[in-house]
């Protein structure tokens, strides 16, 4: 079967509670990038020949704007969503955003410059820019590193309940059992139909489709992840009751067609 595309998209607008491995993985990332802006302010304060040399005519010293352009740095990495646990080890998605949210900053900046005819020190786009992705790719690909380890270890998982039918909840099953890295662990499904869910060496916990919302209002569940069998007003009820529950609500990519992602959407 091939791959699964990760991360799946995710239907319900409710956030998910910021506790355990992933409060702890939040203010990892958010330490780690914090110091890998700051080295690139410091690295380009330090190369300065005349840091404290305004960049001429109605300039601002780099001095006086690189902290300000740190912290807008630093919060629009919050903003963009690259510090979520469910892109943390992901690649190239966690690095698109991180690179989005870096030139973004830098573009608004320029803007603002420009429209306030304000001359900036060139070495905030010539060095600081480059230096910062630089520092920032290299500290998520450590962290991408340790969370993978601890994901092989059976560790930083989100429990999660399968709905589908026997024949692709034993094909999900499978899946991510080969791809820890993904974050989710199975530990229960919904049969919709009949068959039988091969659960390997695992005891997977059993329910009926009206039993899920219940389950994940409580925080049995971290996650919800459907693969089929569900009809559209199934699927629209199932969002609806879910919306105010902490869980993820996601689909196997297969069975986002346009029309029911216009249907089920919040």
């Amino acid at each position: 079967m091939e791959a699964l595309a990760f991360p799946w998209p995710v239907v319900t607008a409710s956030p998910s509670r910021v506790r355990g491995w992933r409060g702890k993985l939040h203010v990892l990332q958010f330490a780690a990038d914090a110091i890998a802006v700051s080295a690139a302010v410091a690295v380009t304060f330090a190369a300065l020949s005349e840091p404290r040399q305004a960049a001429g005519g109605a300039g601002v010293r780099y001095i006086a704007i690189a902290p300000v352009v740190a912290a807008a740095w630093v919060i629009a990495l919050e903003w963009s969503e690259s510090r979520s646990y469910r892109v943390a080890g992901t690649g190239l998605e966690e690095y698109r955003r991180v690179i989005i949210a870096s030139i973004g900053v830098f573009g608004l900046l320029a803007i603002i410059a420009y429209v306030l005819h304000v001359a900036l020190s060139p070495a905030l786009f010539i060095t600081t820019l480059p230096l910062g992705l630089l520092f920032l790719l290299g500290a998520r690909l450590i962290t991408r590193q340790f969370l993978n380890r601890l994901r092989t270890q059976g560790r930083a998982m989100t429990s999660a309940l399968l709905i589908g039918s026997a024949t692709s909840l034993n094909a999900l099953l499978s899946d991510l059992r080969q791809r820890s890295d993904a974050g989710y662990r199975a530990t229960g499904v919904c049969l919709v139909g009949g068959g039988r869910v091969d659960s390997g060496e695992r005891r997977l916990d059993r329910c009926y489709l009206d039993q899920v919302p219940a389950l994940a209002a409580c925080g049995h569940y971290g996650a919800v992840i459907i693969s089929d069998g569900l009809t559209r007003d199934q699927i629209r009820d199932l969002v609806w009751r879910l919306e105010s529950s902490p869980v993820e609500l996601m689909f196997q990519p297969r069975l986002l067609s346009t029309s029911t992602r216009a249907t089920v959407s919040c």
